[in-house]
């Protein structure tokens, strides 16, 4: 009982959290007429490279995914497992306690008659290596700031802290096993035992790695996917005009990611709303523009799962007459 009024609690703050985001962002750039003028001169050329990049984005992970899946099935191809994946961050997206991964995992193990575990262990790697991605670039970021190092600094902090994050990610996968007991005693030491169940199930997933040639083109695809993130803010300051350096999409990227994880609300309006103002505001973007543009890039990253899934879901309601069922029956796993 108390752990359900906890629970209720919890949703309710995070609601509640996200709504004054979202205020607040409002409350800075609201203003109807500057922000109308600036949606109509926007780039349509541009605007349609913007979504393009994240079609693009959507067509490289289920591509990744079927490369995770492939000592799994070889009949997980990316036609296949783009459905699942588009629902699952629909319903990531749409719903507080982010359901999307257990939708994700059920709907394509059901599909394809999958065993359920090993399914959801290729989303354990993908994890690792959106982490370890996603590190990197927050180095990259932090390393560029003249806050952190001077301008001669800059581009070798950076490249130093993307071959981090892959020096990382290689030894993990290669010998992540053999540091685990070293690891345990010190996460226990520390009080942080929690991580170790985590970080035990990370090195079992990053196994099959070890023996296939899959481990390059799984960090290239990777790379590659959060290359098309950044380019999408490029291409979208050139749709609305704005003439700001790289590391200001970067610095959006990065914020959006972190803020959006929670999942304070259905959408993530308010975090994706507050924070890429305020990322635009550091290079002194005018707050009703700088609201359209989140306006616009938030309809896009959004739209795209919502649709997709949508489509997915009515076309298998199409095949089959039957609405797909999104989690595990109560009566799995079978006896």
């Amino acid at each position: 009982m108390l752990v359900s009024f906890r629970s209720k609690w919890q949703t309710w703050l995070k609601i509640l959290l996200g709504v004054v985001l979202l205020v607040v962002a409002f409350r800075a750039g609201f203003q109807p007429l500057a922000i109308l003028a600036a949606l109509q001169t926007i780039n349509p050329f541009w605007t349609a490279i913007t979504f393009g990049l994240v079609l693009i984005g959507a067509v490289l992970k289920s591509i990744r995914w079927s490369l995770l899946l492939s000592s799994v099935s070889s009949s997980a191809t990316a036609s296949q497992v783009v459905g699942p994946l588009l629902t699952g961050q629909a319903f990531n997206m749409l719903t507080i306690a982010r359901l999307g991964d257990v939708v994700r995992v059920w709907l394509l193990a059901s599909q394809l008659s999958l065993p359920l575990p090993a399914v959801a262990a290729t989303l354990i790697v993908e994890t690792v290596l959106e982490l370890c991605a996603y590190s990197s670039l927050a180095l990259i970021l932090s390393s560029t700031l003249s806050t952190i190092a001077a301008e001669q600094y800059r581009l070798p902090l950076a490249i130093g802290a993307a071959l981090a994050g892959l020096v990382v990610l290689i030894v993990f996968t290669f010998w992540g096993e053999r540091l685990m007991p070293p690891l345990n005693a010190w996460l226990s030491r520390w009080r942080w035992h929690r991580l170790n169940a985590w970080l035990s199930s990370a090195f079992s997933a990053l196994e099959p790695l070890k023996h296939n040639r899959r481990f390059w083109p799984l960090v290239g695809f990777t790379l590659i996917i959060w290359l098309s993130a950044w380019l999408t803010n490029l291409a979208l300051f050139q749709a609305f005009a704005l003439n700001l350096p790289p590391t200001a999409g970067l610095l959006i990227l990065v914020l959006v990611i972190i803020g959006v994880a929670p999942g304070l609300m259905p959408t993530n309006i308010g975090p994706f709303y507050f924070l890429t103002i305020f990322a635009l505001q550091q290079y002194k973007v005018d707050s009703a523009v700088a609201l359209a543009y989140a306006a616009v890039l938030h309809l896009m990253v959004t739209g795209v799962p919502i649709i997709g899934a949508g489509l997915y879901l009515a076309d298998q309601w199409r095949r089959t007459g039957l609405w797909p069922r999104l989690s595990p029956p109560p009566t799995w796993p079978p006896s």
